[in-house]
This record gives structure tokens, sequence and C-alpha cells, in this order.
């Protein structure tokens, strides 16, 4: 199945990511670049609901953007730059089980692990949870050659909790938690840039315990993002082999991105951000997921649209070729 003709209105053809050919099976995949898949849970969220209703939402903001290896006036620098050219399924939607987190969970490791196979997997989340079940299946797709996987983590949150009230045993409080007491994950190769406010001392000592590398928003501003984005891909590529990329919206300033659960006041720039997401190409990233997008809060679009681009420039100047 073709694409949607770029000279039809962003409007028409099915709603896949950039407007992608839909490919109903994994194996189907071989020869293209990314695949696309959707979790569209928010069961993992103990605030504001709605983040289930984002991965539609960012496939209908997404119409406008291509991967056709454009070159750019970067307003910036001054310079021209040149993107990507790269091909990419949309894989649909994980099938998602309410009330049964666990057997949700099994599908996303499976599903993450066979793209991984193929492709680059771009995982539309979904609240924070999701990155439990998505890290493991990509963990589980790599060689040893390719171990042991770090995790580069843009949040508000430091996601370390521990279990919480009624909510299922892997919630969007304690995603990394839970990865690094399974050992699939070492705090020392894991990077967090974006939290702020005041934090609960346990969840610090827990942090600086595990020896996971803290850039706050305060750490950001100071020494300015190019600066924290250079730090966080030393300490990376020194300690990992490959890298799982995950982006909450929420460490963005809500001023920019309204449309998320659990904002916190100030955050990160988006016009800091997006050349961020330029800066990473010397990161061996093996998968990137966006989370915690909730529409609903969100009537312009806005949220979603910004997601999009985060995404649009990460993969068009920093997603690993093929061979890598």
């Amino acid at each position: 199945m073709e694409k949607t003709s770029p000279d039809q209105p962003i409007h028409a053809g099915i709603n896949t990511f950039m407007r992608a050919p839909y490919i109903p099976k994994i194996d189907d995949l071989n020869g293209y670049d990314v695949g696309v898949i959707g979790l569209p849970i928010d069961y993992g969220a103990s605030y504001r609901e709605g983040a289930k209703h984002a991965p539609r939402s960012l496939r209908a903001h997404s119409h406008w953007e291509d991967l056709d290896g454009g070159e750019f006036f970067d307003s910036d620098t001054g310079g021209i730059v040149t993107a990507q050219s790269l091909s990419i399924a949309d894989l649909g939607d994980v099938t998602i089980y309410p009330t049964d987190a666990k057997r949700t969970n099994e599908g996303i490791v499976n599903a993450v692990s066979e793209i991984r196979k193929r492709a680059f997997p771009l995982v539309l989340g979904g609240d924070h949870s999701v990155t439990y079940a998505s890290f493991k299946g990509c963990h589980a797709a790599l060689t040893e050659a390719e171990m042991p996987m770090g995790l580069l983590h843009f949040d508000a949150h430091l996601d370390v909790e521990q279990s919480y009230g009624v909510m299922p045993e892997v919630w969007h409080g304690n995603p990394f938690r839970t990865l690094i007491d399974e050992g699939l994950l070492d705090g020392e190769n894991m990077v967090t840039i974006g939290p702020r406010g005041l934090i609960a001392k346990k969840w610090i000592d827990y942090v600086r315990a595990k020896n996971i590398t803290l850039f706050t928003t305060p750490d950001v501003q100071r020494q300015g993002m190019q600066t924290v984005i250079q730090q966080a891909i030393d300490q990376l590529r020194k300690h990992c082999k490959s890298v799982y990329l995950t982006f909450d919206i929420d460490c963005i300033d809500p001023a920019q991105a309204p449309g998320t659960g659990t904002p916190w006041v100030g955050g990160l720039k988006a016009e800091e951000v997006i050349p961020a997401m330029r800066q990473l190409s010397d990161l061996p990233v093996k998968a990137f997921d966006m989370v915690e997008v909730n529409p609903p809060l969100d009537p312009s679009g806005q949220t979603a649209i910004l997601a999009s681009d985060i995404m649009w420039n990460y993969l068009s100047f920093s997603m690993p070729k093929k061979s890598s």
C-alpha cells in the first residue's frame, strides 16, 4: 500500500503517522527504516487520564511532515541542513487489555521486539508505564554486541517510585525502578533530563544510590541545553553500546505543552528541545517512544503538534542508519 500522495490535502487518506502506508503485519516490515506502533494506554496514569487518545492524535497532527530528504534553512545557525530520507510503515496499535496489564505488556514486548529486528521502532504512547514493556521488547531483540542498553530520559519527573495504591504493578511513576530492579537497566546507564520543583528526598536518594545521571531543568538553564546533551552523550557512550530514548512531553513547560496529565510549572523550552533532538546523532539509539501526550486536555492540538515535530527532528537528523 502506498502512502497518501503529498499532493492531496493533509486531511485526506487513512490516519497514519506522517501519512505512511499502513502495514498490518510486522512480517511485512522488512525493507522499511521505521516501524510505528501505537500504545493507547492510560490505565498506568495516576492523575488525569486521556493519554490513551494520543496515538490517534499524534498521527493526525503529523500529516504535514515528511521524511523525504529535504533541505532546510536553519534560522538558528543560518546554515542549510539536509534531512534524512526514510521509509516509514505504520503498524497500527497493539491490542490493549485494560483490565489485564500483564497481558498487554506481553503484547508490547513481542511487538517492539519484532519491529526492532526489522526496523527502528517509533512508539506512540500512552502514559509512561508503556516504556517498561517497550524497553523490554527492544532489549530482547538486541545482540550481545549491542549490550548493555542505556536509557536517555526526558521528563519532569524521575519515575523511580514504588507501587502506588490501586495502580497496576507497573504504572507511570515506576517504570525505570522496575527495569532496574529486574536487572534490565543499570542506573549508571541512565540519564534523566528535565525534573524540576520540589522532589521527595527518598526518590533523590534512590537516584544517587543507583548512580543515575540527573540534569534538572535548572541545570539546563545554568549550563545550556547543548552542553547538557553533550554530557549525556558522553556518559551514555562511555557505558553503553546502545540506547533507548524516551520522551515524556511533560518535560516541556506546560505553557507550550498544556496537553499532559501531570504538568509542572516551568520546564524545558520547545525551542531548546528541538535542536537537542538534532544533536543526538552520536548516540546508538535503538528505539524512541513519545509518551504522556493527553489530547483531551489540549483541544487546540498544540501539544500533539509539538510532539510530532520533536519526533520528526530526531528521525530527520539523528536516527542511526540501518547499518549502525
